[in-house]
């Protein structure tokens, strides 16, 4: 591992970042998407870990701060600088944007697929198949319904529910905040700061984040040593929910030549970004 990857885990993350403002686009499917994912949770899981081992520390090390840190760090300027550049394009072209970003997932999801060949079907197989039912039967039933927590805990729910879309590839943040009543308590105590009890729900937030994401990483991290394989038939089936949900948001497309050919265009650059970009 070198110096450049740091950079190339830098755009990886931009790139992340960008997608994670589409609707219906998980960033932990785009992170597993570019190959990253296995180093991204190796790299968090790390964090607070005392490793006797010199030579898995320096790895370790390596790990977290030419992988983790710079895909984080893509992330959010991804998110900052894309925001309007998003707003703009699915305003305008919004059936070729969501099917740029259903291109990268699926490209990524084959290769997924493909790199994690086993033999073990018995196992893989239905695990595969019950979490694909169960994860679009729990979409459809909150799909139609407000998830209303009370304001003194919703810093800390939406910490952890950041944390847990971070890390499992499922549907977008957008989404499961559109679920929840009043989350724009959280954004507004975050954009104003005019007062102490601001202050107070925007650490919460932010400590709650930080802890979530390193805990659930070494549990992520621990299950893909152990069960490797049921592990990415779980994350495959999450991935198909994610494809599925961008395309139910695309909502109207007008047919035509033009629409279908540059959709398809699209939908084809974004497979072919997932299937030669540079793994780590």
């Amino acid at each position: 591992m070198q110096k450049k990857d740091g950079f190339v885990s830098i755009i990886k993350g931009f790139i992340t970042g960008i997608a994670s403002l589409v609707p219906g686009v998980s960033p932990s499917s785009c992170i597993v998407s570019f190959s990253s994912y296995e180093n991204f949770i190796k790299g968090l899981s790390s964090v607070l870990k005392k490793e006797k081992n010199k030579e898995t520390k320096q790895e370790n090390k390596k790990i977290l701060l030419l992988v983790t840190i710079p895909i984080i760090i893509g992330i959010i300027i991804g998110l900052i600088a894309g925001n309007h550049l998003i707003e703009y394009f699915l305003g305008k072209y919004r059936p070729q944007t969501i099917f740029l970003f259903v291109g990268v997932i699926t490209g990524g999801l084959t290769l997924t697929i493909k790199n994690n060949k086993n033999k073990k079907l018995k196992t893989t197989i239905p695990t595969f198949l019950i979490t694909l039912v169960i994860s679009f039967v729990i979409y459809f039933i909150l799909s139609k319904q407000k998830i209303t927590i009370p304001t003194i805990i919703l810093p800390t729910v939406s910490g952890l529910l950041t944390a847990i879309i971070i890390l499992i590839p499922s549907i977008s943040l957008s989404y499961i905040y559109s679920l929840l009543d009043r989350y724009n308590y959280t954004v507004s105590s975050a954009l104003s700061l005019s007062n102490i009890k601001d202050v107070l729900v925007v650490l919460t937030f932010i400590v709650v984040l930080i802890l979530s994401l390193i805990l659930i990483a070494k549990l992520i991290s621990y299950l893909l040593k152990k069960h490797k394989e049921v592990c990415y038939s779980v994350i495959c089936a999450l991935m198909i929910l994610s494809i599925v949900v961008m395309i139910l948001k695309v909502g109207r497309f007008t047919i035509s030549f033009v629409n279908i050919f540059t959709t398809i265009l699209a939908f084809l650059w974004g497979y072919l970004l997932a299937k030669n970009v540079e793994k780590e």
